[in-house]
Order: C-alpha cells, then structure tokens, then sequence
C-alpha cells in the first residue's frame, strides 16, 4: 500500500513539474542599421533562439560590405534554462507575442534602423516590426520599442557572458 502511494506521488509531482515547463520557445531577432545617401550600406545582425541555442549572425550590405569582409560572421552560444525563462517572460509580458507595426518617416540625416522580431511559444506567434530614423528619439517613448528593445538587450547580455566583444549598438541616437 505504502508503495502504490509513494508511486502516485512521485508520477503526480513528475506531471505537475513536465507542465510547468515552458512551452518550446523561437525568436529570430534581427537588427538592421543603415544609411541611405551616395554610399549607402547597412549591417544586419540575426539572433536566432532555438532550443538551447543562440546563433548570432552579422551581414553587410553596400559599401561597407568590402571593409568587413573578414568580421566574424558568425557565433553560437549556449542558453540555460534561466535564460530561456527570462526570454519567455520579456516576450510575453512586453506583449511582443503579437503582431505588430511602427513605422516612422525618415528624414535627414538618412540613418535608419530596422528592429524586426518573430516569435514563437508552442502554438502563440508574433511578429513585431520597428522602423524609422535612426533620429526618432521620441520612439523612445513608445511602450512597443521599449519591450521590444528590453529583449534585445537580454539577448546581447546573454551572448556578452560567452564573448565581451559582441557590443549592442543603440538603434537611436541624438544628432548634433
């Protein structure tokens, strides 16, 4: 009798801990800064969250793409648990399991960035896309930038514990 109990027990506990699990969880974010003018070119880097992986890829376009011909391209790192938690929740509570859209105007000088953010949590999908001059300090204000700026930033402390020399740039700045 003591031992059906004890088997119930341990099947109850490994059932409630198998459901408190998170739900398999994707994001690909991609970063992408630029400038339109005579010489334009811009640098995209990819995070892509998969499993216990993070894989962060950097590609370039236009003028610059000759000068950075030998940069790394592209580096993998290792997620534990506390990481994948930490992304799940600024996902989730930053509300970027949605789909949404902020575009704004560019005008001079014509520095821009491209914040696009797909993510996945079991049957939950999101895509989040930011645009505008890399001058739009007033996007600052937007709570849809700010959460979405928050998961980038874990994404950049993560790698940044495995390998101090992938900086995050900001997307805006302030022009003199």
């Amino acid at each position: 009798m003591k031992t059906s109990i004890s088997i119930a027990a341990t099947l109850l506990v490994a059932l409630a801990s198998v459901s408190a699990e998170p739900r398999e969880l994707e994001i690909v974010a991609a970063v992408t800064v630029g400038e339109r003018s005579r010489d334009s070119s811009s640098q995209t880097e990819t995070i892509t969250v998969r499993g216990r992986s993070l894989l962060w890829d950097e590609a370039f376009a236009g003028a610059s793409r000759g000068r950075n011909a030998a940069a790394p391209a592209r580096r993998r790192f290792t997620l534990t648990s506390v990481d994948r938690e930490n992304l799940l929740k600024l996902a989730r509570e930053g509300g970027l399991i949605a789909t949404e859209t902020i575009e704004l105007r560019e005008r001079p000088p014509l520095a821009y960035f491209v914040l696009k953010i797909e993510t996945s949590a079991g049957r939950e999908k999101g895509v989040v896309t930011i645009s505008g001059p890399r001058s739009a300090v007033e996007i600052a204000e937007l709570p849809l930038y700010r959460n979405s700026l928050a998961l980038v930033h874990e994404l950049y402390r993560i790698m940044q514990t495995q390998d101090k020399s992938i900086v995050f740039e900001e997307l805006v700045r302030a022009f003199p």
